[in-house]
């Protein structure tokens, strides 16, 4: 599946998150994050974001978990895979809280005194292999469930199946 080695993804991941958090002055600290760090325990990049995250759930730091991002200039994931027609390696029953890049900056530049934990992705979530039926994309799934709903959605967020209309404009554009 292309994971990065245990000890590679490690340094990318925890360390350089405590070397930001320990090796600079800030006044409060943002961990940009995502839900593999509760959904994907089972794996290196799951347990890894976990572990990051702990090193900065302390004071008046914010950790905004990101669910499944869409948007321009995206080149990598399930997304990308699927216009492809590569293999997807997760069960497409998988559910994902689809959000966009847009909409998630937008409101981390808005909540910039929250603090503690918060999920951003779609209110709700959908099967990836809806998304790939609606694009009208022969994919191959393969591998177990891999749930990624938003746990204690805020209110306001968006509608995960937002994901469907850009699709469509961007399976139209694609490789343009």
């Amino acid at each position: 599946m292309g994971q990065k080695p245990s000890r590679e993804d490690f340094i990318e991941t925890v360390k350089k998150t405590a070397d930001l958090l320990y090796g600079w002055k800030y006044k409060k600290f943002i961990q940009i994050s995502t839900v593999s760090a509760r959904c994907q325990l089972d794996t290196v990049y799951g347990r890894h974001k976990a572990a990051a995250e702990q090193l900065c759930g302390f004071g008046g730091n914010l950790i905004v978990r990101l669910g499944a991002l869409y948007g321009g200039g995206l080149n990598k994931g399930v997304l990308v895979d699927m216009l492809e027609g590569k293999k997807v390696y997760v069960d497409g029953a998988s559910r994902y809280s689809f959000i966009s890049v847009d909409f998630c900056a937008s409101w981390i530049a808005s909540h910039l005194k929250r603090q503690g934990l918060v999920e951003l992705g779609g209110k709700n979530a959908i099967a990836i292999n809806e998304v790939a039926k609606h694009i009208g994309a022969a994919v191959e799934f393969e591998g177990a469930i891999n749930h990624q709903d938003i746990e204690g959605a805020e209110a306001g967020l968006p509608q995960a199946s937002s994901v469907l209309d850009f699709m469509d404009n961007w399976k139209k554009t694609y490789h343009d």
